[in-house]
């Protein structure tokens, strides 16, 4: 993950992906929860009319899975539905 301002670098990235960012971090460590609870189906709308990667993730397989982890984290801020992230901390050692 790269990410660079006007001024320079970006001192802290919010990642939702839990795949690694880098190759010795394996672990996804949400520190940031967002209440998604009043837009869930705007973004599962939003899903479905990304035809390619709808049909490609199983359709309506995908929207229950991503509508799971979303009460998941919903549980853990105790609302319906949240998402999270992680606060990277930025500094050279990512910049390859």
């Amino acid at each position: 993950m790269f990410a660079v301002s006007r001024q320079g670098r970006v001192k802290n990235v919010l990642s939702g992906s839990t795949l690694p960012y880098r190759p010795n971090v394996f672990a996804f460590r949400p520190q940031f929860f967002v209440d998604i609870s009043e837009t869930i189906e705007i973004k599962l709308d939003a899903i479905r009319r990304y035809n390619s990667q709808y049909k490609k993730f199983g359709s309506e397989v995908l929207i229950e899975r991503v509508k799971a982890m979303a009460k998941t984290h919903g549980w853990a801020l105790n609302c319906e539905y949240a998402e999270c992230f992680e606060i990277i901390r930025m500094d050279d050692s990512l910049w390859v």
